[in-house]
């Protein structure tokens, strides 16, 4: 994910009346027809009025507020009464109606999928009485109204993906295709329609010369949002994945956001989700028979044998993770066990349960802490992690002494939890 560091930039257009008309000018163009009476009317300062842009994108080219549209809407009719050009607009005082208006700001007619073309948007109201001037106060505030999709490949993936892999991203009536090449974002027209709040994400091509299609939906996309698609290769285990038992791929979408659709935030903080959505926070590392994980040792006896392992407690720990597990890594401390686990090959010392090795899968099988017909924790949303008796028994049968169990979970979103089991074993 790209990670550019925040900048807010306002541009503010300084207008000044003179500069554009001796002695001020006024729009005269509205053409009653007919030889109707001319309604009673007032006047609008467009002098005071001024533009600004607030943006957080630091690739964003300055915005030439000069440029944007200006609508002027009678507010109980809904019709379009003046347009134009805000650079051409700026310094006339322009004559209406007597009545309640709404004038926007706009840096274009949205389309509904552009590259590298973000839609920003402001409004407000004013009101015109009978033979006097408005003057608006304050500026219009266009903000971030798009949807901004960035799509990135890890370099494994890229490294096997042939020519043809592209990711057509489809929300409401737009779509663009990304390939490994594109190093633009699309920006895409967002709606109120709730059946057309989805993101479609689907991937075609070759991978390692075979094959593969997925596509993947994410619901409630709303303006105001950046979605971050990244495409990596998984191990053949993991849950999420999709492939022919050879390789796989799984895509994900983390996303930044700011209240109200404003400024999108590219840099590392990222929305708080609920407990059942992607990420933030919600993780939790309970152990079974206690309320919380003790900061004393669990004292537990055994048999010593290990041939015939019998414990006076079992140990399980249970772990949520909404966000989806990325790693789940176990760290053993522990003098006793140094000697027995000093060899490389058994890697018992520290192993990430959501990727393990060939070695550490049979290890972690055989000890327990992986469940029966498990071959990893990746992506799942709970994990459960047994010290088993024969364990239990094998540390004993070392000698009795003190074992702390780190452990550091990580979801799919980046955050991050840990917690330290203290045993002593006699």
């Amino acid at each position: 994910m790209r990670n550019p560091s925040m900048k807010k930039i306002a541009f503010s257009a300084a207008i000044a009346a003179a500069a554009l008309c001796l002695g001020g000018c006024h729009d005269d163009s509205i053409d009653w027809g007919g030889g109707q009476q001319a309604p009673e009317t007032g006047t609008l300062n467009m002098a005071s009025l001024g533009v600004s842009v607030d943006f957080t994108e630091q690739t964003r080219a300055a915005a030439d507020v000069n440029s944007f549209l200006v609508h002027i809407t009678d507010a109980a009719a809904g019709t379009l009464t003046k347009s134009g050009v805000y650079g051409d607009m700026a310094g006339q005082s322009i004559t209406l109606p007597v009545g309640n208006y709404r004038i926007e700001a706009k840096s274009h007619e949205v389309g509904n999928a552009e590259w590298s073309k973000p839609y920003y948007h402001g409004d407000k109201t004013f009101t015109i009485l009978k033979d006097q001037t408005t003057t608006l106060s304050e500026n219009i505030v266009c903000s971030f109204k798009n949807i901004r999709v960035t799509v990135d490949f890890e370099e494994p993936l890229k490294e096997v993906m042939g020519d043809d892999c592209k990711v057509k991203i489809s929300i409401g009536d737009g779509t663009l295709t990304y390939t490994a090449a594109t190093a633009e974002d699309g920006y895409f027209k967002a709606y109120d329609q709730v059946d057309k709040q989805y993101l479609i994400a689907e991937f075609t091509g070759t991978v390692q010369g075979k094959p593969l299609s997925t596509t993947r939906t994410f619901n409630d996309v709303v303006a105001g949002q950046h979605h971050t698609l990244t495409y990596k290769l998984v191990n053949p285990g993991d849950p999420d994945h999709t492939g022919d038992g050879q390789f796989s791929i799984t895509v994900d979408d983390s996303f930044t956001t700011v209240e109200g659709g404003g400024n999108i935030d590219t840099g590392e903080e990222e929305i708080t989700p609920g407990p059942d959505q992607p990420g933030g926070e919600g993780t939790v590392i309970g152990l079974e028979g206690y309320d919380e994980i003790p900061a004393d040792p669990i004292v537990v006896t055994t048999n010593a044998d290990a041939s015939n392992p019998v414990a006076d407690k079992v140990i399980k720990l249970k772990i949520d993770v909404p966000g989806k597990i990325e790693k789940l890594q176990v760290t053993i401390n522990s003098e006793i066990l140094d000697a027995f686990v000093s060899d490389p090959a058994l890697d018992l010392k520290s192993f990430d349960m959501a990727h393990p090795n060939e070695t550490q899968k049979t290890n972690l099988q055989s000890f327990g802490f992986l469940q029966p017909g498990q071959e990893n924790v990746y992506g799942l949303t709970e994990a459960g992690f047994e010290i088993s008796a024969q364990f239990l028994a094998l540390m004993a049968v070392l000698g009795e002494g003190d074992h702390d169990f780190v452990i550091e979970v990580t979801d799919q979103n980046g955050a991050t939890k840990d917690a330290t089991l203290k045993l002593h074993v006699k």
